[in-house]
């Protein structure tokens, strides 16, 4: 196998490659591509590992189907799991690979129905045949700009689970049995039934704070005086076995 060389600028040569070259080091089955550009764009950079692996989910499937599914491809959260990305953390990643423009959701987000996505490096057939170029919406961000979207889809993720634990709890809270509302109807029927008994019942009720708290008082003072007279006693025998104490009487 023969080769042409060039030496570049700086001192490294580049390989022209023969068609037998080329031949070599075809992929033996199919492949997905990343151009120079992009794996060098800030975006790239800026690109989470859980990102990451979501974007090599996606063009699994997109090899799934001889690459001709762009803009329906689909990746499950038990799929995502399979491929070492939790449920936990596939919401921050699928966000954060929109917001730096590598995939845009192509369908709509409904409960128990798997979205579609497409990869904006890659183009796609629509649905009457035609052919649509890529969009490489990545290109269009700076270094400063990948920060921002990253920080922008994580606070977006933030605000969603914060939706969804108040939105949880209300439901909880609107599911427990509802007793003291339970109680005051039950009263206010029993109330209407028999007005004369329930009148009786309020005056007893008003009065059993005040009887309680009188027999309180009264405990309270009794208390009072037996241990005032302990105390005088232990004096009185403390002084009588006191010598210096009968002297100073004498």
């Amino acid at each position: 196998m023969t080769a042409h060389r060039r030496t570049l600028a700086n001192g490294r040569s580049s390989t022209v490659a023969t068609p037998k070259a080329k031949q070599m080091n075809a992929p033996p089955g199919p492949f997905s591509w990343q151009s120079r550009d992009m794996l060098e764009s800030p975006a790239w950079r800026a690109l989470t590992i859980n990102g990451r692996r979501f974007l090599d989910r996606l063009q699994i499937d997109h090899l799934s189907h001889a690459g001709i599914e762009n803009g329906n491809l689909k990746a499950t959260y038990r799929q995502l799991a399979e491929y070492g990305l939790h449920q936990s953390e596939a919401l921050e990643a699928i966000e954060v690979a929109i917001a730096l423009g590598f995939v845009r959701r192509t369908g709509l987000r409904l409960p128990k129905v798997a979205t579609t996505y497409r990869l904006t490096w890659y183009g796609r057939i629509l649905d009457d045949g035609a052919v649509e170029s890529s969009t490489n919406e990545w290109a269009r961000l700076d270094h400063a700009g990948a920060a921002k979207a990253v920080k922008t889809a994580r606070s977006k993720v933030a605000e969603t689970r914060a939706s969804q634990f108040n939105s949880h709890a209300t439901t909880s809270r609107s599911r427990l049995p509802k007793t003291a509302t339970t109680s005051r109807s039950r009263k206010k029927r029993l109330e209407q039934a028999n007005p004369q008994k329930s009148a009786n019942a309020s005056a007893t009720e008003s009065r059993s704070p005040s009887i309680s708290c009188k027999g309180t008082r009264e405990r309270n003072n009794r208390n009072i005086a037996v241990n005032l007279a302990r105390w005088c006693w232990a004096a009185v025998l403390l002084s009588s076995s006191n010598p210096r104490a009968e002297a100073t009487e004498l």
